[in-house]
């Protein structure tokens, strides 16, 4: 891994005066947006690339973004798991429940409920919810919100999210100190820093977006998302894929080793609740740390650009964070503080 010095990271007198490295470069306060170069070096990308391309077959989709909701294979599969345990109970359906299997198999758990096993219910029960929510996206609010895309052209298809492998995620969660001082590289064992602020890795996922593939605008459900770059669109990786936040007005395109830092909830918002986080990290002294619920940056609305040529690879990592004590009037503010 690339490290980044301390002359490296942000460092200021005020956060009006803000005096970016060669490596960070601040693309917008409100919501905070930055980049570093070089996070991971030419031969660790190409290292991971190829772990990605040679286990791909065996890593293991999401099931809960939003982008999960478009996916056809995942409705092809569905059917025809559906229809195979039908098939296998030899019952009679009703021809108004015979029109798809969905509804067939709806039928079969009503009416024959003791002959479902109980992990296929809960296979019909994601399945409704999953083709529920893409409902929602034909509805004019949804209509509405698709049309934020920044594309020329409307969104038509997803890329194929990962669950991030443990051996990856380990040494993605360990860049996180190298700018987010008082983070940690485990969830359990996350440090305070001296502001009283530690970060926790909610997530960590990789996508892959192929020929004509893109993204939903949507706001993250957490306080900052740090995205790494696995492809170059100044090479032979692809062309297009570029990180867009329609209401700022602002485009980043990918780069082998950069990493895109930004951040999707507002501090100090009266909307803001804190709640006990049971999976937070405690202490030397084993009180429970306590995680703050903050409102969504509606400014923060972002998504994948469609893919034109080639193929995209990037890693996402999103942070929550944890204070004790006061917080800072702003993300901004708050990373100044943490470089001091």
């Amino acid at each position: 891994m690339a490290s980044i010095n301390n002359r490296d990271r942000i460092r200021a007198t005020t956060s009006d005066d803000v005096t970016i490295s060669n490596n960070v470069k601040l693309l917008h306060k409100n919501p905070l947006i930055l980049t570093i170069d070089n996070i991971l070096s030419p031969t660790k990308v190409t290292e991971i690339r190829n772990f990605i391309q040679s286990s791909k077959s065996n890593l293991s989709p999401t099931h809960d973004y939003q982008e999960d909701v478009f996916s056809a294979s995942a409705t092809q599969k569905e059917d025809i798991h559906f229809t195979q345990v039908i098939n296998q109970l030899e019952k009679s359906i009703p021809g108004e429940f015979a029109t798809d299997p969905l509804s067939s198999f709806v039928w079969i758990v009503t009416n024959h409920p003791n002959l479902v096993d109980e992990d296929d219910i809960i296979k019909l029960a994601n399945a409704i919810q999953r083709r529920e929510a893409l409902k929602k996206w034909k509805t004019e609010v949804g209509e509405a919100l698709l049309g934020l895309s920044s594309d020329e052209m409307k969104f038509e298809k997803a890329g194929q999210r990962f669950i991030m492998p443990s051996e990856l995620r380990s040494e993605f969660e360990a860049l996180i100190p190298l700018f987010l001082q008082g983070s940690s590289n485990s969830v359990k064992k996350a440090q305070k820093d001296t502001a009283g602020l530690s970060w926790k890795v909610k997530d960590a996922t990789l996508v892959v977006y192929g020929e004509e593939e893109s993204q939903v605008p949507h706001v993250d459900p957490c306080d900052a998302t740090l995205l790494l770059y696995l492809s170059d669109a100044e090479s032979d990786d692809c062309v297009g894929g570029d990180t867009c936040f329609p209401l700022s007005d602002m485009r980043v395109p990918p780069k082998r080793g950069r990493g895109l830092l930004f951040f999707s909830s507002l501090l100090n918002c009266d909307e803001a609740s804190t709640t006990l986080d049971e999976d937070s990290p405690t202490g030397d002294s084993g009180e429970e740390k306590q995680q703050t619920q903050r409102e969504r940056d509606i400014l923060s609305i972002h998504h994948g650009g469609r893919v034109e040529k080639g193929e995209k690879i990037v890693a996402q990592i999103m942070l929550d964070a944890c204070f004790e004590g006061e917080t800072r009037d702003s993300w901004l503010d708050t990373l100044l503080c943490l470089q001091e």
